[in-house]
């Protein structure tokens, strides 16, 4: 791709505010300031360097001519927000989702409206991985599992929550971590309330994510005609 967005500048001013908080520390502040500047700009550039590199070559690969996204403004707010985000993360799940959400973004026929695109690039960029494995689990339990036969589900009574923990292979000591992340989900409105159920079988085929939620993960999956390309569905 000959051209790409420039560089969110909000990066760079995270790290002067880096900066300028160091120089405040009597004594040692103004040294602390240069090491920390020099390591946050190598890092914040070794990040976009690589981010840019990738969605350039996905990009690459739609079939809109690189002429008329350059020229597509709805497109490029798009690919700032999520190169805004993807400044700060190291995480790979992150950076495809943001990937993902941009290659989503290209065609106007079928992209989510703008109000919907920042919002989900928004959740995306307050996520840790774990949030994106209970969206994948949640947008097909069955197939989780069925994917996974080393996992025996309960034949007994069990929960959600206790569903849950199983497919993520989380023990007791996940318990409250488990219920943020699940408090997190519902809080954006892409995860349903999680009632009780009265068995496994009813649980892995019930339908939990809401509309939004639905639409948020077919935003930030790879899109159906890539995925052809690939010879699979990808997943996050």
């Amino acid at each position: 791709m000959e051209k790409m967005p420039r560089q969110d500048p909000r990066g760079d001013l995270a790290i002067v505010a880096g900066e300028v908080t160091l120089q405040a520390i009597p004594v040692v502040g103004n040294a602390l300031a240069a090491v920390f500047g020099k390591a946050a700009r190598d890092q914040y550039e070794l990040r976009m360097s690589n981010w840019l590199e990738t969605l350039g070559e996905s990009v690459t690969r739609l079939e809109q001519k690189l002429e008329d996204l350059a020229n597509d403004p709805e497109f490029i707010d798009t690919v700032m927000s999520a190169t805004a985000a993807a400044g700060k993360t190291l995480h790979a799940e992150k950076l495809e989702a943001l990937k993902n959400a941009v290659l989503n973004s290209a065609d106007p026929e079928s992209r989510p409206g703008e109000d919907l695109r920042l919002r989900f690039i928004g959740i995306v960029e307050q996520m840790v991985p774990d949030h994106l494995r209970l969206m994948n689990y949640f947008q097909s339990p069955k197939q989780w599992f069925d994917q996974r036969p080393d996992i025996s589900l309960p034949t007994m009574t069990t929960t959600n929550r206790g569903l849950v923990a199983l497919a993520m292979r989380w023990d007791k000591s996940q318990e409250q971590r488990m219920d943020r992340l699940l408090e997190d989900l519902m809080t954006w409105r892409i995860l349903g309330v999680l009632h009780r159920s009265n068995g496994s079988l009813e649980l892995i085929n019930s339908e939990h994510l809401t509309a939004d939620g639905k639409e948020f993960m077919t935003y930030i999956q790879l899109p159906a005609d890539l995925s052809a390309d690939k010879g699979s569905s990808a997943k996050i």
